[in-house]
């Protein structure tokens, strides 16, 4: 085709071109449409790999979606970080956010520019401010397609949604020869710095397809629903009979039967979803109902914490539906730090922005249920639904602390006597709005985060 050149400032334009012709970033092909925009160098009339220096900037659509991308080739100087990469860049940044588009940036990079000196710090540097302003209004996500090293480390992890590829990534604030330096071959650099390890030990990657191509393809299809405002894709239908145990299933039909799930597989005490009821968009943080195991641990808090980020980032409402027997106590592995994790997600819900509201769908005991967001954390409403357990503990636990003590145990079978098994003396103390079944769950979530009443049900053809 025909390569034709749109000047939009002074020093760069975009240029057209076909992502077949492109053999540098065909990677791409299949998950972005194969009509695209280059950001290049006002002089450069073809697209050139070596005027590129590094990292592709284009803009293109995802089936008919817009989307920008900055996509780092590391044959080309190792995809590094240089000054005219940087100063180019800014002005892609700019310019994507006046087209309104969201962002994957997918990087394979050594990080800073060495041999340009030390001179290029305000130039590379200057990328993060501009980062997070831009993510302040779109929607950024990143991408790890071989090795995040030093700087490139730190603007992958700048990304609202974080995906790695599993096999052969690295991710680390240095590459494996300075490692060696510093620490000699009796820690293995691959072993510290894989990204599958990192998965693991931290919030930092959200999802780990196994190869590239699956993890553009991920990419790819986040970008679709999230990137704007197409329906969202519905769930597999599942019969409900009456009096049926809950599933997750059951949960998302009753709320329209639309959702896309976010950082799936990260925990399984916790999920994550996108959902869309009468058309309007929110999110929702539940545990797996009846699930016996639903003990919030260190991930799963911070599961809760990296999707109340990616919820405001959407500007969308919450709804936690809490199912759980309570905080992990444990202080041990991964979960020693529980106890800081669980004060950042409290303050974290309690400053969400936008309208939230929470439902006692089974469990929910002791400080757990201060992530059911409870009204004094600012919740619109809290509600409970039928057949609820609700206390600071469960009763047999709590009888069992006190039978060395006759007067501590009367004082407290004294105070049970005071509590309804249908909750209502919750709902009398103004802790709970109201107890709901499984049919009025939409009814109660559509006057409560959007103040109107449920749409029809959806039509199962």
């Amino acid at each position: 085709m025909e390569y034709q050149v749109e000047t939009t400032a002074s020093d760069y334009h975009w240029l057209s071109a076909s992502l077949k012709n492109l053999p540098a970033i065909k990677a791409l092909q299949g998950c972005l449409d194969d009509e695209v925009e280059l950001f290049m160098p006002v002089d450069c009339e073809r697209p050139d790999r070596l005027r590129a220096d590094g990292i592709w900037l284009l803009s293109g659509t995802i089936d008919g979606q817009p989307v920008a991308v900055g996509w780092w080739d590391f044959r080309v100087k190792g995809g590094s970080f240089g000054r005219s990469v940087c100063r180019r860049f800014l002005a892609f940044l700019r310019a994507v956010e006046q087209r309104h588009q969201p962002l994957l940036l997918v990087v394979n990079s050594l990080g800073l520019r060495f041999m340009e000196g030390r001179t290029i710090f305000a130039d590379v540097f200057g990328l993060i401010p501009a980062l997070l302003r831009f993510k302040r209004r779109q929607l950024l996500v990143t991408a790890c397609q071989g090795r995040c090293l030093g700087f490139g480390a730190l603007v992958f992890g700048l990304g609202h949604y974080r995906l790695a590829a599993g096999t052969g990534a690295t991710l680390s604030l240095t590459g494996p020869e300075v490692f060696q330096l510093f620490f000699g071959q009796r820690i293995a650099f691959s072993e510290v710095a894989a990204t599958e390890a990192e998965y693991h030990r931290s919030g930092l990657i959200h999802e780990l397809p196994d190869r590239l191509g699956d993890m553009m393809m991920r990419a790819a299809y986040v970008l679709k629903y999230l990137g704007g405002d197409r329906p969202l894709p519905a769930i597999p239908y599942e019969e409900v009979a009456p009096g049926q145990a809950l599933t997750v299933s059951s949960l998302l039909q009753a709320l329209g039967g639309r959702a896309l799930e976010v950082f799936p597989g990260y925990d399984s005490r916790l999920q994550a979803f996108v959902a869309e009821l009468g058309g309007r968009r929110l999110g929702v943080l539940l545990n797996p109902p009846g699930q016996v195991n639903n003990m919030f641990a260190f991930r799963s808090l911070v599961l809760y914490r990296e999707a109340l980020q990616l919820f405001r980032a959407l500007r969308l409402p919450l709804l936690v539906l809490l199912d759980t027997p309570g905080v992990d106590p444990r202080f041990d592995g991964q979960n020693q730090r529980v106890l800081e994790q669980l004060l950042s997600v409290t303050e974290e819900v309690i400053n969400y922005p936008y309208r939230k509201m929470g439902v006692v769908i089974g469990r929910g005991f002791g400080g757990a249920n201060s992530l059911g967001m409870p009204k004094v954390y600012g919740a619109e409403a809290t509600y409970g639904l039928a057949g609820l357990q609700l206390g600071v503990m469960h009763h047999s636990i709590i009888e069992q602390l006190l039978s060395g003590s006759a007067p501590l145990l009367a004082q407290w079978n004294a105070a049970r006597a005071e509590e309804k098994d249908d909750c209502s003396d919750v709902v009398e103390a103004g802790i709970l709005d109201g107890i709901i079944s499984i049919d009025g769950l939409a009814g109660v979530v559509m006057k409560t985060l959007f103040a109107t009443s449920p749409p029809p049900l959806m039509e199962v053809g």
